[in-house]
C-alpha cells in the first residue's frame, strides 16, 4: 500500500491479497482528495490493527503468567503429595502408579 512513484509524478495504490496474489488497486494521483483520502484511511486502519495487534499481545503475556504459576503450583501439589505417600509407606514403581510397601 502507499505512493509509488512513476516518471515525474507519485500515485496512490491499495494492495489487497486475493488468495496467495497481491492486487494493485489504483486511487488516484498526488494531488487528488480520492488518494489523499485513501492515505489517510489506510493509516487510521494501520494504527487500529496495530493497537489491537498490542491489546493481544499483552493479553498473551498475561496469559502465559498465569500458566506459568499455575504449572509451579501444580509441581508443589505433586511433591506435597509424593513426600505424604511416602511418609506413609508407598513407593512408586518406574514413575508408575503409586503402591505400599510390602512388610518384610
Amino acid at each position: 500500500m502507499g505512493w509509488e512513484q512513476r516518471g515525474q509524478r507519485r500515485y496512490y495504490y491499495r494492495a489487497r491479497r486475493v488468495g496467495s496474489r497481491v492486487i494493485k488497486e489504483y486511487v488516484g494521483p498526488e494531488g487528488s482528495s480520492e488518494a489523499k483520502n485513501a492515505a489517510e484511511e489506510d493509516a487510521e486502519t494501520r494504527s487500529t490493527k496495530a493497537t489491537l495487534r498490542m491489546a493481544k499481545q499483552e493479553r498473551q503475556q498475561v496469559f502465559e503468567t498465569a500458566q506459568a504459576q499455575v504449572a509451579a503450583l501444580g509441581q508443589m501439589a505433586n511433591d506435597i503429595i509424593s513426600g505424604a505417600l511416602l511418609a506413609s509407606g508407598f513407593h512408586q514403581h518406574c514413575r508408575g502408579p503409586w503402591r505400599r510397601r510390602r512388610k518384610q
